[in-house]
């Protein structure tokens, strides 16, 4: 016969398919990797990657059990992901393209039937605990990073009034028998909570939780976080204003300020570890379901071939889409530096070729001083999430 039978064009269909969703991955790929070695980033997502593929090798390399599998779901999943690619596309927001893998691994998960395996995980929360290989934190910290920051500056206060006598709390700062110390971004948490929910998907990947009881333990991993991130900056406060008590050590400095950090972070995996033993529990000592026939349902019912090729057209049509980015900042914002700073005079120091060129693109601006042996980079923008 000289045409093509049904069984062939379903094969070719697929094959078309994998084709379009790798043309649509191709730059949110290279635009992750990237950021796994781009210092301004400060990126752990090449680990984070690394455990995702450990879990799904594990999985894969065990043996099926019979299911049901439905490989329409992998075909919506795909249709949303191209979707979101799009949108990614024309507002040139790489975060919002690269949520486009999120959705390939999960439609992945489905198509490998990891929840079908003699050790099975879920595809949903495998997804989830990709999406921590982006660069999330610097997201958080530019979001809900000052909500953050009042809230733990708030907790700590509430909690160093009830210990010493002589605090007085405003806003971020606290005063401790009158020495300053200030909560800043980077100890609102969000480093910390990011990585207390890493730990959580990574458990319920493999505890498979039901919805009401996945939400109530992210519930639980957020509030841990939140709380022992006051409790470090309780004892950081403390150390600094008291360091007799911690035997006169610098908690601000290595290695004690990383090891008091590591700490703290373990204490908040106690609940989350706690947690995750019980959902786990629960479900092996639930009685196995009844073995049921395994069936392939179509990817498509009509005409394979023709959907395949529609959608590799969508596929290239998306990525040749022109990029017009919404959130730009107004351009040739004035930047004035401080003259000097601890006695030392400001050495004004050029941007460099690529700076020059991302604020020429993005609008915004900034400038760079050395004062002393330190440097001091400000940025001026009125679109926080782009810079």
């Amino acid at each position: 016969m000289n045409s093509i039978v049904f069984k062939d064009k379903f094969f070719v269909s697929k094959v078309i398919f994998g084709v379009a969703a790798v043309i649509l991955a191709v730059d949110p790929v290279l635009w992750l990797v990237r950021t796994w070695s781009n210092p301004s980033y400060n990126s752990s997502g090449l680990i984070v990657f690394c455990v995702c593929v450990g879990l799904f090798l594990w999985s894969v390399t065990s043996e099926r059990t019979a299911h049901t599998v439905n490989l329409r779901l992998p075909f919506l999943l795909l249709s949303v992901s191209a979707l979101t690619r799009m949108i990614g596309q024309v507002l040139a927001v790489n975060v919002i393209g690269a949520m486009t893998l999120v959705l390939d691994v999960y439609a992945l998960g489905h198509l490998a039937a990891v929840r079908f395996r003699k050790r099975p995980l879920s595809p949903g929360w495998l997804a989830i605990c990709f999406a921590f290989s982006l660069p999330l934190e610097r997201i958080i910290q530019r979001t809900i990073g000052y909500a953050l920051q009042s809230v733990s500056a708030d907790g700590a206060c509430l909690l160093l009034e009830n210990i010493f006598d002589n605090v007085r709390c405003n806003g971020v700062r606290i005063l401790i028998d009158n020495q300053d110390v200030l909560v800043d971004l980077p100890c609102s948490g969000a480093r910390a909570l990011l990585l207390l929910l890493l730990f959580y998907a990574a458990c319920m990947t493999l505890c498979r939780p039901g919805t009401a009881k996945g939400i109530l333990g992210l519930v639980l991993t957020i509030i841990s976080g939140v709380l022992v991130n006051v409790f470090r900056i309780v004892v950081m406060a403390t150390g600094l204003v008291y360091p007799e008590f911690f035997m006169n050590i610098d908690v601000m400095e290595a290695p004690w300020h990383d090891l008091l950090g590591l700490v703290f972070l373990a204490i908040g995996c106690l609940p989350v570890t706690y947690w995750a033993y019980k959902v786990y529990n629960q479900k092996f000592f639930q009685n196995n379901p009844v073995k049921s026939k395994e069936i392939y349902k179509p990817l498509v019912k009509l005409n394979p071939l023709l959907k395949a090729c529609v959608f590799l057209i969508l596929a290239v049509t998306i990525i040749s889409l022109p990029r017009k980015p919404i959130d730009v900042a107004i351009p040739n914002i004035t930047v004035e530096l401080p003259p000097w700073i601890n006695g030392n005079t400001a050495i004004h120091v050029g941007l460099l070729s690529q700076e020059k060129a991302y604020f020429t693109q993005y609008g915004g601006a900034a400038a760079k001083a050395i004062y002393g042996n330190r440097g001091l980079l400000v940025v001026k923008t009125s679109a926080p999430l782009r810079h």
